[in-house]
């Protein structure tokens, strides 16, 4: 039986964020991955975002946003790429 919430928590402790996060499905463990978002690979950040519906997509953009200006360019990237996903109104309230 492979534990995938307990090997993201090793792969946390070890610093490999990206391999966490690849691990999560719960926001709230993706969300406290993601606070390391700046060390991960812009592009890997964006791609993720693939994986998440619609509800998780808009938290996870809210709270990348809301810890300062480092993840403001990742954040445009991702709303660009998926702003027909994510809806254009639910973006704009997002970046407000």
């Amino acid at each position: 039986h492979y534990d995938r919430p307990h090997v993201g928590k090793l792969c946390e402790k070890a610093g490999m964020w990206q391999r966490a996060a690849e691990h999560y499905t719960d926001i709230n463990d993706i969300k406290r991955v993601f606070k390391n978002s700046h060390q991960m690979a812009p592009e890997f950040v964006v791609e993720y975002f693939g994986k998440l519906n619609r509800e998780q997509s808009i938290a996870l953009l809210k709270d990348m946003l809301s810890r300062g200006p480092a993840n403001v360019q990742v954040c445009v990237e991702i709303a660009k790429k998926y702003n027909d996903e994510l809806g254009a109104k639910e973006l704009v309230e997002v970046f407000e």
